[in-house]
């Protein structure tokens, strides 16, 4: 509509052009017309101004193939994205007012369906990330359209799975975070595909758990921010441990132990393997020399098993360090060294 008055106000401005040549033509003093038009100019461009000022409220986008629409975002180049949680589906509103589907129930066409969207976050590079919450997965929309699932059900694996996924967001590095609603957990996906869990139930190991987790946030540092809405409490990641990745081996130790890192000293990754007899609550981070947690690598019940975590410390300064495995039954102290 703003658009349309500024077509108007060029209009007049260039009949008043004609008629200033006409009475040019006609009369020695045309310097009053000439004032006339300015004043009639001025007038219409307050009003226009008027009518476009912040404030005013528009629809740009109407029930019909969109229903229940549940999230939205925006990227750098002014376009808006929604999720129609009813219609299984997403829009693209451009600037200019035109509306396309981008994505339907059929997914990523290769079997990965799109049931319930809810999230949706967008990249500096103009991809789309849309949280399936019904359907359990994430998917990656590129700005040619190719469509793909960057996380499933499975999650990042044994006993790490994926369940009604709320919020999804992005960091300046391209990866990407998804809150699982219903499994209480909140996952990291890097621009390469690896998939690990950052929180579980267990939230900071320090009895303040995390119970469906919905909204979720990341900042320039590259920190983490998770709202639990069950437990009503929000929980910060420091950068960094989100970078463990977890990985599980067949068979069942007779007993829990933690496992020196290797290679130690590292640069600037090292793997901590730690063994457990039965599925116990776990709590695994780094520490300084001062005792402050630096990463943390685990925090809630993980299955019997061979554990192994590849930890990045690529955040954090040269130095001496502890890692801690802590359970109900066990616990158990390292030492390991990072030389950059």
């Amino acid at each position: 509509m703003a658009e349309a008055f500024l077509q108007a106000v060029q209009f007049v401005i260039q009949a008043l052009q004609q008629i200033e040549q006409i009475m040019i033509s006609h009369f020695a003093r045309p310097r009053h017309f000439k004032l006339i038009g300015v004043w009639i100019v001025v007038l219409l461009t307050i009003g226009g101004a008027a009518y476009g000022q912040p404030g005013e409220i528009t629809q740009i986008i109407e029930r019909g193939p969109l229903e229940n629409p549940d999230g939205i975002a925006t990227d750098v180049s002014g376009n808006v994205y929604v999720t129609g949680f009813a219609s299984d589906n997403v829009f693209k509103i451009t600037p200019g007012g035109s509306i396309t589907k981008i994505m339907g129930p059929e997914g990523d066409g290769t079997g990965n369906a799109l049931d319930a969207p809810r999230g949706i976050a967008t990249d500096g590079s103009g991809n789309v990330f849309v949280a399936g919450f019904g359907s359990d997965n994430a998917f990656k929309i590129t700005p040619g359209g190719t469509i793909t699932q960057i996380i499933g059900p499975q999650g990042a694996g044994v006993g790490n799975a994926l369940d009604g996924p709320r919020g999804i967001a992005t960091d300046g590095s391209g990866n990407v975070f998804v809150a699982g609603f219903a499994s209480d957990n909140a996952f990291k996906i890097t621009p390469g595909g690896t998939i690990t869990r950052i929180i579980g139930t267990g939230g900071d190991g320090a009895g303040n758990t995390l119970d469906f987790p919905v909204g979720i946030a990341t900042d320039v540092s590259g920190n983490v921010f998770v709202t639990g809405s069950g437990s009503n409490n929000v929980f910060k990641i420091t950068a960094g441990s989100a970078t463990a990745t977890e990985e599980a081996d067949s068979g069942i130790p007779t007993w829990y132990a933690l496992h020196g890192n290797y290679p130690n000293p590292f640069n600037p990754t090292t793997t901590i393997q730690i063994e457990l007899p039965e599925t116990a609550v776990v709590k695994l981070a780094v520490y300084d020399v001062l005792g402050h947690v630096v990463l943390r690598l685990e925090s809630g019940r993980v299955p019997a098993g061979r554990h192994r975590y590849v930890v990045d410390a690529s955040m954090l300064p040269s130095g001496v360090y502890l890692y801690r495995l802590e359970t109900k039954a066990f616990s158990q102290s390292r030492r390991m060294m990072l030389l950059k």
